[in-house]
């Protein structure tokens, strides 16, 4: 119910014109017209969309290794993405033939769409995949702190400007597939040093106790 509640608020919210209601920190949370990449809404939406995911896989464990439940996952994806195209097709015949624009946030439902596609094609593989490598599961451990560091490098942060200030629009298909290739090396590699360290620190930890 949150996510839909937030799917249908916002277009409205981010129509709003917050810096007149607001102190610009507070805008900035519900309006990407103050150079905000990510406000609050929609993708708190994501967010909440990937808690009731992981509460339902949560309760049901054993789902997991579900061929089924694979399926259903890339079902509802294909179906979010089937949805987007078609609101999109509607809402550019509704704005040509009436001059009406469709207040619905369809790139909200093609991203989510993609997501829950995705992971039902990874959840096929991981049930058909006996001995899933040691790697994939320590990303899939730290997700957390790869997607804030990638967020950083990308967009930057209040102390230093990421690569998007200089580079937005600029680089072919070229250099960011390059470039992504070697953001995703930065981040399996921080995750092996990660996952390192953390083993030797345990350790430290134990002889201390002992």
């Amino acid at each position: 119910v949150t996510v839909v509640v937030i799917f249908l608020a916002s277009p409205l919210v981010l129509s709003t014109n917050w810096r007149s209601i607001l102190p610009l920190p507070l805008a900035s949370y519900l309006s990407n017209n103050t150079g905000s990449y990510f406000p609050l809404f929609p993708w708190l939406g994501y967010m909440f969309a990937g808690a009731v995911l992981g509460n339902y896989l949560a309760k049901k464990n054993e789902i997991i290794k579900s061929v089924r439940f694979s399926f259903r996952l890339f079902a509802v994806g294909i179906l979010l993405l089937g949805c987007s195209v078609l609101l999109r097709q509607f809402e550019e015949f509704l704005n040509y033939s009436t001059g009406v624009e469709l207040n619905v946030s369809i790139t909200f439902i093609f991203r989510l769409g993609v997501v829950i596609m995705l992971n039902g094609i990874i959840s096929f593989i991981s049930v058909k995949i006996e001995n899933i490598p040691l790697i994939i599961k320590h990303v899939g451990k730290n997700t957390l702190p790869i997607y804030i560091v990638h967020l950083i490098i990308l967009y930057g942060c209040a102390w230093a400007p990421g690569i998007y200030s200089f580079a937005a629009g600029s680089m072919g298909w070229e250099e960011s597939l390059g470039g992504a290739i070697l953001l995703i090396s930065l981040m399996i590699g921080m995750v092996m040093i990660f996952e390192r360290y953390k083993t030797v620190w345990r350790k430290k930890l134990a002889m201390v106790k002992i």
